[in-house]
C-alpha cells in the first residue's frame, strides 16, 4: 500500500503543478479537490507541454494495474524517480 499511496501522491503532485502553472493559479488555490473536477481545454488536450499526468487503473481481488501516460521528459521522469519498486511483481 505504500508504493500505491506514493504513487497517487506523485502522480497528483505533478498534476497539480502543471495544471495550475497552465492557469497562472498557485496549487493552494484549490488543491486535490479542484485537480478532481478539471476538465483540460482544448487548448491544453493540444499542448504538447503539458506536465499533465492521466490514465486509469483497474482492479480485482489478486491484482491492481495502472496504466498512465505523459510526457517521458517531464511527469513520467519525475513520477519515475519518486516511486521505486522495492520487490519484483509488488
Amino acid at each position: 500500500m505504500e508504493f500505491i499511496k506514493t504513487l497517487q501522491d506523485t502522480v497528483n503532485e505533478i498534476n497539480l503543478k502543471g495544471i495550475f502553472r497552465i492557469q497562472g493559479m498557485n496549487i493552494h488555490d484549490g488543491g486535490l479537490r479542484a485537480l478532481s473536477s478539471y476538465v483540460l481545454s482544448n487548448n491544453e488536450r493540444k499542448n504538447k507541454n503539458l506536465n499533465f499526468i492521466g490514465g486509469f487503473e483497474i482492479m480485482d481481488n489478486d491484482f491492481r494495474v495502472f496504466v498512465l501516460e505523459g510526457i517521458s521528459h517531464l511527469g513520467i521522469r519525475d513520477l519515475e524517480a519518486k516511486t521505486t519498486i522495492k520487490d519484483p511483481n509488488t
